[in-house]
C-alpha cells in the first residue's frame, strides 16, 4: 500500500512539473489513463489537495493552485529556481515516473 501511494506522489509531482499550470480535469484525465491507476478510480479534488500536502512535507517541493479562469496547478518556483539538490530530485523522480509509467503526457 505504501509503495503504491508513494508512485501517485511521484506520477502526480512529475505531471505537474511538466506543465506551467494544469487544471484538476486535465490532471484527473490524465490520472483515469495512468498505469498506475490500476481501478480506474478518479482522483478527487481533496485527495489531490491531501497528495500535494503530502509530496510538500515528503519531498520539500510546493505545488501551488492559482486560478486562471479554472485552477490550475503549478510548482511553486520555476524550475530554474530549485535549488540544486531540489532540481536533482525532481530529475530523479522524472526518472523513476518513467519506469513506473513507460507513458507520455498528452492534453
Amino acid at each position: 500500500m505504501a509503495g503504491n501511494i508513494f508512485k501517485k506522489y511521484v506520477w502526480l509531482l512529475d505531471l505537474i512539473s511538466s506543465y506551467n499550470g494544469i487544471s484538476h480535469k486535465n490532471i484527473e484525465r490524465m490520472w483515469l489513463a495512468s498505469p498506475i491507476n490500476e481501478n480506474k478510480s478518479l482522483l478527487p479534488k481533496r485527495t489531490l489537495h491531501n497528495h500535494i500536502k503530502a509530496i510538500s512535507e515528503i519531498f520539500n517541493i510546493k505545488i501551488v493552485c492559482k486560478w486562471n479562469g479554472e485552477y490550475q496547478y503549478k510548482l511553486g518556483h520555476n524550475e530554474e529556481h530549485l535549488t540544486k539538490t531540489e532540481r536533482l530530485l525532481l530529475s530523479s523522480l522524472r526518472l523513476t515516473n518513467i519506469q513506473l509509467t513507460d507513458t507520455e503526457y498528452q492534453l
